[in-house]
């Protein structure tokens, strides 16, 4: 008898404490995606393709990445229709040329916006607020 109720003492603390922990991400977002356009909504840009600018976001609320010249990892969080990037970390490896250095910028940006979420199927855009910012994403 007692070993049962210290079973369900420890379970519901288990319970508890698991609730309390990182927040967990929406399932239509989890998973790795490919950055497929970047930049203005009105014309974003094709990404370079080597190396790939990737985003996985993972269901513990975390995430890690490549913008094509630097790796990223760090938190988030779905608030209100919004990604909440938490202290993202990026390597400060020098890119080759200037139009990767532009592709950069628009991670740093989404990053640092709180960019508007819309998924759609296999693709998603993450809009920084109050510009034409843009990053297009597809499943991979």
């Amino acid at each position: 008898m007692v070993s049962r109720r210290l079973a369900f003492v420890v379970a519901t603390v288990a319970l508890a404490l698991g609730s309390c922990g990182g927040t967990k991400a929406p399932p239509e977002l989890v998973g790795e995606w490919i950055v497929v356009a970047y930049g203005g909504a009105d014309e974003p840009a094709v990404p370079f393709w080597e190396p790939r600018a990737i985003i996985e976001f993972k269901s513990d609320g975390k995430l890690a990445g490549h913008t094509g010249c630097n790796r990223f990892d760090g938190g988030f969080k779905v608030e209100e229709g919004r990604v909440v990037f938490e202290r993202v970390d990026i390597t400060l490896s020098g890119c080759p040329n200037e139009a990767m250095v532009v592709q950069e910028k628009v991670f740093y940006r989404i990053f640092e916006d709180s960019p508007v979420l819309a998924v759609e199927g296999e693709r998603a855009t993450l809009t920084a607020p109050g510009t034409s910012t843009v990053l297009v994403i597809r499943r991979r």
